[in-house]
């Protein structure tokens, strides 16, 4: 059966998508070597083709400014 995830549309989404699906995997265009790669859905991870880092935007609702990954990175930051 193929596991579902959840669209990421605020940083607690991305929380709850690493607690709730840990082994969900999703296909991302890496933005520096531009190699369509497997990556894990929710966190950050690194390219496996070239070692960048890289976020799974697919798995956004729609594309937000400032990015959700940078918003929840200033949230942890500030909950030290």
């Amino acid at each position: 059966m193929k596991e579902l995830g959840f669209a990421v549309n605020r940083p607690q989404d991305i929380l709850d998508g690493i607690r709730e699906h840990p082994t969900l995997m999703t296909w991302e265009l890496c933005p520096v070597c531009e190699e369509e790669v497997r990556i894990r859905a929710y966190g950050r991870s690194i390219c496996p083709s070239c070692g960048a880092p890289i976020i799974p935007c697919s798995m956004y609702g729609t594309c937000r400014e400032p990015c959700v990954y940078d918003a929840l990175q200033k949230e942890l930051e500030a909950g030290r």
